[in-house]
Protein backbone atom coordinates (compact mmCIF):
# COMPACT_ATOMS: atom_id res chain seq x y z
CA UNK A 1 0.00 0.00 0.00
CA UNK A 2 3.04 2.30 0.02
CA UNK A 3 2.65 3.06 -3.71
CA UNK A 4 -0.63 4.98 -3.28
CA UNK A 5 -0.27 8.39 -4.96
CA UNK A 6 -0.27 11.41 -2.68
CA UNK A 7 -3.24 12.94 -4.54
CA UNK A 8 -5.43 9.85 -4.03
CA UNK A 9 -8.96 10.96 -3.06
CA UNK A 10 -10.31 8.66 -0.37
CA UNK A 11 -13.77 10.22 -0.52
CA UNK A 12 -14.01 9.63 -4.28
CA UNK A 13 -12.89 6.02 -3.86
CA UNK A 14 -15.52 5.33 -1.18
CA UNK A 15 -18.28 7.01 -3.20
CA UNK A 16 -17.16 5.04 -6.26
CA UNK A 17 -17.35 1.77 -4.32
CA UNK A 18 -20.97 2.48 -3.38
CA UNK A 19 -21.79 3.35 -7.01
CA UNK A 20 -20.23 0.13 -8.31
CA UNK A 21 -22.06 -1.91 -5.66
CA UNK A 22 -25.41 -0.50 -6.81
CA UNK A 23 -24.56 -1.44 -10.39
CA UNK A 24 -23.70 -5.00 -9.32
CA UNK A 25 -26.93 -5.42 -7.35
CA UNK A 26 -29.56 -3.27 -9.12
CA UNK A 27 -32.46 -5.52 -8.11
CA UNK A 28 -31.54 -5.43 -4.42
CA UNK A 29 -31.01 -1.68 -4.59
CA UNK A 30 -34.45 -1.20 -6.19
CA UNK A 31 -36.11 -3.25 -3.45
CA UNK A 32 -34.46 -1.15 -0.74
CA UNK A 33 -35.74 2.01 -2.44
CA UNK A 34 -39.26 0.54 -2.51
CA UNK A 35 -39.03 -0.44 1.15
CA UNK A 36 -37.93 3.08 2.08
CA UNK A 37 -40.92 4.57 0.27
CA UNK A 38 -43.21 2.19 2.20
CA UNK A 39 -41.81 2.85 5.68
CA UNK A 40 -41.22 6.58 5.24
CA UNK A 41 -44.89 7.66 5.17
CA UNK A 42 -45.53 5.77 8.40
CA UNK A 43 -43.38 8.39 10.15
CA UNK A 44 -43.95 11.47 7.96
CA UNK A 45 -42.25 13.94 10.32
CA UNK A 46 -38.97 12.04 10.42
CA UNK A 47 -35.92 11.07 8.38
CA UNK A 48 -36.61 7.34 8.63
CA UNK A 49 -36.84 7.08 4.84
CA UNK A 50 -33.21 8.24 4.66
CA UNK A 51 -32.20 5.74 7.33
CA UNK A 52 -33.67 2.88 5.28
CA UNK A 53 -31.99 4.10 2.08
CA UNK A 54 -28.64 4.27 3.90
CA UNK A 55 -29.22 0.76 5.28
CA UNK A 56 -29.80 -0.44 1.73
CA UNK A 57 -26.71 1.37 0.41
CA UNK A 58 -24.58 -0.33 3.04
CA UNK A 59 -26.19 -3.68 2.28
CA UNK A 60 -25.36 -3.62 -1.45
CA UNK A 61 -21.81 -2.54 -0.63
CA UNK A 62 -21.39 -5.46 1.74
CA UNK A 63 -22.96 -7.87 -0.75
CA UNK A 64 -20.39 -6.81 -3.32
CA UNK A 65 -17.56 -7.38 -0.83
CA UNK A 66 -19.03 -10.76 0.11
CA UNK A 67 -19.23 -11.78 -3.56
CA UNK A 68 -15.53 -11.14 -4.09
CA UNK A 69 -13.36 -14.18 -3.53
CA UNK A 70 -10.16 -13.48 -1.58
CA UNK A 71 -7.65 -12.09 -4.03
CA UNK A 72 -4.13 -13.48 -4.40
CA UNK A 73 -2.43 -10.60 -2.64
CA UNK A 74 -0.44 -10.24 0.53
CA UNK A 75 -2.07 -11.48 3.72
CA UNK A 76 -1.86 -7.98 5.19
CA UNK A 77 -4.19 -6.67 2.48
CA UNK A 78 -6.65 -9.51 2.97
CA UNK A 79 -6.60 -8.82 6.72
CA UNK A 80 -7.56 -5.22 5.98
CA UNK A 81 -10.41 -6.37 3.73
CA UNK A 82 -11.70 -8.65 6.50
CA UNK A 83 -11.43 -5.87 9.08
CA UNK A 84 -13.33 -3.41 6.87
CA UNK A 85 -16.00 -6.00 6.10
CA UNK A 86 -16.34 -6.79 9.79
CA UNK A 87 -16.57 -3.11 10.74
CA UNK A 88 -19.20 -2.33 8.08
CA UNK A 89 -21.20 -5.45 8.99
CA UNK A 90 -21.26 -4.35 12.64
CA UNK A 91 -22.43 -0.91 11.53
CA UNK A 92 -25.16 -2.48 9.37
CA UNK A 93 -26.45 -4.50 12.33
CA UNK A 94 -26.62 -1.41 14.53
CA UNK A 95 -28.43 0.68 11.90
CA UNK A 96 -30.79 -2.17 11.08
CA UNK A 97 -31.66 -2.66 14.74
CA UNK A 98 -32.46 1.03 15.20
CA UNK A 99 -34.86 0.98 12.24
CA UNK A 100 -36.48 -2.29 13.32
CA UNK A 101 -36.95 -0.91 16.83
CA UNK A 102 -39.46 1.58 15.41
CA UNK A 103 -43.06 0.31 15.58
CA UNK A 104 -43.60 1.95 12.19
CA UNK A 105 -41.09 -0.50 10.64
CA UNK A 106 -42.29 -3.65 12.39
CA UNK A 107 -45.77 -4.91 11.61
CA UNK A 108 -45.46 -8.69 11.16
CA UNK A 109 -44.29 -11.67 13.21
CA UNK A 110 -41.34 -12.18 10.86
CA UNK A 111 -40.21 -8.60 11.42
CA UNK A 112 -40.57 -9.05 15.18
CA UNK A 113 -38.39 -12.16 14.97
CA UNK A 114 -35.78 -10.28 12.92
CA UNK A 115 -35.84 -7.44 15.44
CA UNK A 116 -34.98 -9.99 18.13
CA UNK A 117 -32.09 -11.43 16.11
CA UNK A 118 -30.66 -8.01 15.33
CA UNK A 119 -30.97 -7.09 19.02
CA UNK A 120 -29.03 -10.03 20.45
CA UNK A 121 -26.20 -9.47 17.96
CA UNK A 122 -26.18 -5.72 18.54
CA UNK A 123 -25.99 -6.03 22.37
CA UNK A 124 -22.79 -8.06 22.11
CA UNK A 125 -21.30 -5.80 19.42
CA UNK A 126 -22.09 -2.42 20.92
CA UNK A 127 -22.58 -3.09 24.64
CA UNK A 128 -20.00 -5.89 24.91
CA UNK A 129 -22.42 -7.92 27.01
CA UNK A 130 -24.72 -10.90 26.55
CA UNK A 131 -28.30 -10.05 25.62
CA UNK A 132 -30.84 -10.68 28.34
CA UNK A 133 -28.34 -10.69 31.19
CA UNK A 134 -30.60 -8.30 33.14
CA UNK A 135 -33.03 -11.19 33.61
CA UNK A 136 -30.47 -13.16 35.67
CA UNK A 137 -29.11 -10.49 38.02
CA UNK A 138 -30.53 -12.38 40.98
CA UNK A 139 -29.02 -15.66 39.81
CA UNK A 140 -25.60 -17.18 40.06
CA UNK A 141 -23.03 -16.58 37.33
CA UNK A 142 -23.45 -18.32 33.99
CA UNK A 143 -20.82 -20.74 32.72
CA UNK A 144 -19.85 -19.93 29.13
CA UNK A 145 -17.34 -21.22 26.58
CA UNK A 146 -15.13 -19.16 24.29
CA UNK A 147 -15.15 -20.00 20.58
CA UNK A 148 -13.19 -21.15 18.73
CA UNK A 149 -11.61 -23.31 21.46
CA UNK A 150 -7.95 -22.56 22.08
CA UNK A 151 -6.98 -23.38 25.65
CA UNK A 152 -9.04 -25.94 27.64
CA UNK A 153 -8.02 -24.23 30.88
CA UNK A 154 -9.21 -20.79 29.74
CA UNK A 155 -11.99 -21.48 27.25
CA UNK A 156 -14.62 -21.89 29.98
CA UNK A 157 -15.36 -18.84 32.07
CA UNK A 158 -18.03 -17.46 34.40
CA UNK A 159 -20.18 -14.56 33.22
CA UNK A 160 -21.31 -12.82 36.40
CA UNK A 161 -24.41 -10.74 35.73
CA UNK A 162 -23.97 -8.92 39.05
CA UNK A 163 -20.63 -7.40 38.04
CA UNK A 164 -20.79 -3.93 36.52
CA UNK A 165 -17.55 -4.65 34.63
CA UNK A 166 -18.87 -7.87 33.07
CA UNK A 167 -18.04 -8.30 29.39
CA UNK A 168 -18.50 -10.74 26.55
CA UNK A 169 -16.60 -11.31 23.31
CA UNK A 170 -19.03 -12.78 20.80
CA UNK A 171 -17.55 -15.44 18.48
CA UNK A 172 -17.56 -14.42 14.83
CA UNK A 173 -16.31 -15.64 11.48
CA UNK A 174 -17.02 -15.82 7.77
CA UNK A 175 -19.66 -18.02 6.16
CA UNK A 176 -19.07 -20.06 3.02
CA UNK A 177 -20.32 -17.15 0.90
CA UNK A 178 -18.03 -14.61 2.51
CA UNK A 179 -20.53 -13.00 4.86
CA UNK A 180 -19.90 -12.18 8.51
CA UNK A 181 -21.40 -14.57 11.05
CA UNK A 182 -21.91 -14.13 14.78
CA UNK A 183 -22.70 -16.63 17.53
CA UNK A 184 -25.23 -14.56 19.48
CA UNK A 185 -26.47 -15.57 22.92
CA UNK A 186 -29.53 -14.63 24.96
CA UNK A 187 -29.49 -15.34 28.70
CA UNK A 188 -33.18 -14.60 29.09
CA UNK A 189 -34.11 -17.34 26.61
CA UNK A 190 -30.98 -19.36 27.47
CA UNK A 191 -30.08 -19.99 23.85
CA UNK A 192 -27.34 -19.28 21.33
CA UNK A 193 -27.47 -19.22 17.56
CA UNK A 194 -25.16 -18.54 14.62
CA UNK A 195 -26.52 -15.68 12.51
CA UNK A 196 -25.22 -14.69 9.07
CA UNK A 197 -25.41 -11.06 7.97
CA UNK A 198 -26.48 -11.84 4.41
CA UNK A 199 -29.20 -14.22 5.56
CA UNK A 200 -30.53 -11.54 7.90
CA UNK A 201 -30.54 -9.09 4.99
CA UNK A 202 -32.33 -11.53 2.66
CA UNK A 203 -34.98 -12.22 5.28
CA UNK A 204 -35.38 -8.54 6.08
CA UNK A 205 -35.86 -7.58 2.43
CA UNK A 206 -38.40 -10.38 1.93
CA UNK A 207 -40.34 -9.46 5.08
CA UNK A 208 -40.44 -5.75 4.34
CA UNK A 209 -41.26 -6.33 0.66
CA UNK A 210 -44.10 -8.70 1.51
CA UNK A 211 -45.45 -6.21 4.02
CA UNK A 212 -45.20 -3.32 1.56
CA UNK A 213 -46.95 -5.37 -1.16
CA UNK A 214 -49.74 -6.22 1.30
CA UNK A 215 -50.05 -2.55 2.23
CA UNK A 216 -50.40 -1.54 -1.40
CA UNK A 217 -52.95 -4.30 -2.03
CA UNK A 218 -55.18 -3.15 0.84
CA UNK A 219 -55.12 0.54 -0.02
CA UNK A 220 -58.49 1.86 -1.27
CA UNK A 221 -58.72 2.58 -4.96
CA UNK A 222 -58.22 6.14 -6.10
CA UNK A 223 -61.71 7.54 -6.82
CA UNK A 224 -60.31 9.74 -9.56
CA UNK A 225 -59.24 6.60 -11.43
CA UNK A 226 -62.77 5.15 -11.43
CA UNK A 227 -64.68 5.68 -14.67
CA UNK A 228 -67.62 8.00 -14.17
CA UNK A 229 -71.08 6.45 -14.51
CA UNK A 230 -72.89 7.33 -17.69
CA UNK A 231 -75.75 9.82 -17.39
CA UNK A 232 -79.21 8.24 -17.22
Amino acid sequence: MNDVPTNFRVGHAVAGAFAVAKQRHPGVNDRWQKIARTIGPRMPQSLVIGSVVELGNLDVLLRSMEDEAPSKVTSDQEDWVFNVKSMLSDLWIGRGYEVLKLPAARWSQELNDLHYRFRIVRVALEKHRVAGDWSRRDSTSVEMTRLPPQDPDRDRYSYDTKQSARSHIMPRGLSGRGSMMWCASDLEAMQSMWLERRDLSDRLILAWTAASDATIATQPADPSATPAASAQ
